[in-house]
């Protein structure tokens, strides 16, 4: 299994900011589909947790990861910013997929 750095905090709500700052830069006709397909599993995760207050569904841990290997797979070659882009919120998603899943914690 892959190493990680636990202990590390952040916000939780950053991915957001990163998703406004992806959907700004230009990207093939190709990235449009599963980038709308990402913008819009993020925004119904931050309503349902709008209605339900409920931090599991802040999109940082209910977030499938596999929306970004989409969305990397349809974007060969995206820019320095979109590439640092879609590798922290991958990154971010499959960590939290292992804490969410009980396995982020090994005493």
């Amino acid at each position: 299994p892959a190493r990680v750095l636990w202990g590390v905090d952040y916000e939780v709500g950053a991915a957001r900011q990163l998703l406004r700052e992806l959907l700004a830069l230009p990207r093939p006709d190709s990235a449009q589909a599963p980038l709308a397909a990402l913008q819009a599993a993020s925004e119904a995760s931050w309503a349902r947790f709008a209605a339900e207050r409920s931090p599991q569904h802040f999109f940082s841990f209910s977030g499938d990861p596999e929306r970004i290997a989409s969305l990397r797979a349809a974007w060969p070659d995206p820019e320095p910013k979109a590439a640092a882009i879609l590798h922290s919120l991958e990154e971010t998603l499959r960590i939290n997929q292992l804490w969410v899943s009980g396995q982020g914690c090994r005493g």
